[in-house]
């Protein structure tokens, strides 16, 4: 680049800042004068159309100086979608594996006269015996008796 000396007539010059452009795109201008450019640029006479590439690339530049020097972080929008499909992921994989974890295990238990009984065969045989009984009139408990015996296998259950 010529040198060009910074007296105020040839900062009228058009040439001048087509050569202040030149090295600032050669990366060759100190501080005052990418400083002065930047000025020119947002000055009337930098409004011309030829100088909408140095003033596109400055802006971009002193954007992403601003994101990078600033403190406090640039937020950035949350959007609604990923939270909802994390959410239903989880819940396909969750779910099933649940009921997986959750599901039969295969135990039976039944409470007589207040003794637990966890034996499948016993619990079954006992549960046939108490449904063949229901169709007999003389063996159909009293509403006394199921209240009776809904509030003893509650105490017995406290108790252990």
């Amino acid at each position: 680049m010529n040198k060009v000396d910074n007296t105020p007539a040839s900062s009228r010059n058009l040439d001048y800042w087509d050569a202040l452009v030149e090295g600032y795109f050669d990366a060759s201008l100190t501080d005052a004068e990418e400083s002065r450019l930047r000025r020119f640029l947002v000055s009337p006479e930098g409004r011309d159309g030829r100088y909408d590439e140095v003033r596109s690339v400055m802006g971009f530049l002193a954007t992403g100086r601003r994101y990078h020097d600033s403190a406090a972080p640039v937020r950035r929008r949350v959007t609604f979608w990923r939270p909802v499909a994390a959410a239903v992921v989880l819940l396909a994989v969750a779910l099933p594996l649940g009921l997986y974890l959750m599901g039969d295990k295969g135990v039976c238990v039944a409470y007589v006269r207040g003794e637990k009984i966890t034996n499948p065969e016993t619990v079954m045989n006992l549960a046939r015996e108490s449904l063949s009984s229901m169709g007999r009139e003389d063996e159909r408990p009293t509403a006394d008796d199921q209240l009776r015996d809904m509030f003893n296998t509650i105490r017995i259950d406290e108790n252990h």
